[in-house]
């Protein structure tokens, strides 16, 4: 396949030439690159190194970013386009990284890479971003999580020309985050995504940089969310616009417009109870003299020692698989209300050729529960308990008034007693963990000698944010300390709804498929 890259440039660019110098020095070298000149008060030229190596085009008035890349894209007949920024440089073996990933995954309309911060030094900033784990990431996954926020680096994405074509383009009104519209269009036409972390940019910030004006940046997301409103639901809307204008509060207070920032939080408090910082903030602009310290401090700047404290506490990875956790909870509850659970019963019995009988007297875990309430049904069982990661998180969806006992834990370390439960459960929840062998050693301990491990899981698909595992059919055969007593596999329907699936009937053809069993502890 054959790369094309858009360089868009507005006025003094004194970057560029490590720019073109980094993507020129790629094996394989992209076949074209094109440099767009948006309306620069003075003409660009590019250095004698790159003149003869790129195209140069030039608008007569400045028209934005996505005006120029859009230029750029009419430029270029490749099969895929790649982005960057004039201040931006990408590591040796980016681009083969993403041609390898993009060929892995036929289907993903974009790659993505990692993000390496500096400063205008060349020195690492000390931010770090919360990027999506390595992998394929459906459209219906990745989309709720991209609607509230945009973990994705433009200056290493690698895109499908026809999918970006038929997406609409680079179409933006703003010049801030039109990027981020992109892949809302690109998702909402149902592309999926794949991230590579091989593929590494070293992203610059630097002063006058159109990210660096906070409240701007904030008015055009709002724009962003305002044009995709329909994607979500209305609670969501409520939340994300709560979120823009306490941002656009904290660049107003940048630019010293303290009445403005007072107006915007306000309006964000009447959307969605405010943060403890934007409330702290919210009393700082009330005193004169306190406001007047407030904004000085770069806002992309981190203290190092407590970033890696706070790495340490929870990889990148797994706070990313979780923000998509959350973020399709909160779209499920913003689309039904109240999250339902009538049909767990039907889930732990039916499904394993089983009857509530089984389950009374018998101490109950599932792992991965979900915030529905899933052992709700089980009023004849002696111990219901519910693990999750996000439980914490889920007590704002209503959790704690379900009948049974949740516990905040991963898979990987439950802090719960050996053999301790009669029945476990992991219900489309095993290829969710971070690390099966760990999470299957788990749940052999905390089960009974002779317990029951009731297990339905996905098998043979791709990996993606939220299901980061690609298992197979055999993977009950390396479960020791387990005895299979019943199985059963099925298809999958299109819309990857398991419990329908299974409830359907549905045959087990070919690609991915759905795996039932019930295992006894040795």
């Amino acid at each position: 396949m054959r790369t094309g890259v858009i360089v868009p440039v507005h006025g003094w660019a004194p970057l560029l030439a490590e720019t073109l110098d980094a993507i020129l020095a790629q094996d394989p070298r992209p076949e074209v690159v094109v440099v767009v000149d948006d309306g620069s008060p003075d003409r660009l030229k590019l250095h004698p190194d790159h003149a003869g190596e790129c195209v140069l085009v030039r608008h007569d008035e400045c028209r934005g970013l996505a005006a120029a890349r859009a230029t750029g894209l009419a430029q270029l007949d490749t099969e895929l386009v790649a982005l960057c920024d004039d201040d931006d440089a990408w590591e040796p073996g980016k681009h083969a990284a993403q041609l390898g990933a993009l060929a892995e995954h036929p289907g993903a309309a974009a790659c993505l890479g990692h993000a390496h911060i500096v400063g205008l030094d060349g020195r690492p900033t000390g931010e770090r971003w919360d990027e999506l784990p390595a992998g394929l990431h459906r459209a219906d996954e990745l989309l709720p999580l991209l609607y509230e926020r945009n973990p994705l680096c433009v200056s290493s994405a690698l895109l499908r020309r026809d999918a970006v074509l038929a997406a609409g383009g680079f179409a933006f009104p703003l010049p801030r985050v039109e990027d981020w519209d992109l892949w809302l269009r690109l998702l909402e036409a149902g592309h999926a995504f794949v991230m590579e972390p091989r593929a590494v940019v070293r992203y610059r910030r630097r002063p006058g940089a159109l990210s660096s004006d906070i409240a701007a940046t904030a008015s055009a997301q709002m724009h962003v969310h305002e044009s995709h409103a329909e994607l979500v639901g209305e609670a969501v809307r409520r939340r994300v616009e709560s979120a823009d204008r306490a941002a656009r509060a904290r660049g107003l207070v940048r630019n010293r417009s303290f009445a403005a920032a007072r107006s915007e939080l306000r309006r964000a408090a009447a959307l969605g109870a405010p943060s403890a910082r934007d409330r702290a903030l919210g009393v700082a602009l009330a005193v004169p003299g306190a406001r007047a310290a407030l904004g000085r401090r770069d806002p992309y700047v981190r203290s190092a020692s407590r970033l890696e404290r706070w790495l340490r506490w929870r990889p990148r990875p797994q706070r990313a698989k979780e923000a998509a956790e959350l973020a399709y909870w909160r779209e499920r509850v913003a689309h039904e209300g109240t999250l339902g659970h009538d049909h767990y019963e039907r889930v732990f019995t039916a499904h394993f050729e089983l009857t509530t009988a089984f389950f009374a007297g018998k101490r109950v875990l599932d792992v991965g529960c979900g915030p529905r309430g899933s052992l709700e049904w089980a009023d004849g069982a002696a111990e219901r308990v519910g693990l999750d990661p996000l439980v914490d998180r889920y007590r704002e969806l209503g959790i704690d008034r379900h009948a049974m006992r949740y516990v905040s834990a991963p898979a990987e370390h439950m802090p719960l007693p050996d053999a301790s439960f009669d029945i476990v459960a992991t219900l489309n929840s095993l290829d969710h963990v971070d690390d099966v062998d760990r999470a299957v050693a788990e749940i052999t301990r905390v089960a009974a000698p002779g317990a029951t491990w009731l297990l339905t899981v996905e098998v043979g698909h791709a990996p993606t944010a939220t299901e980061p595992h690609a298992l197979e059919w055999d993977v009950i055969e390396a479960f020791t300390g387990w005895r299979v007593e019943w199985s059963a596999r099925s298809g999958v329907r299109g819309d990857h709804d398991i419990y329908a699936s299974i409830d359907e009937e549905l045959p087990y053809v070919s690609g991915p498929g759905l795996l039932r069993a019930r295992l006894t502890r040795r």
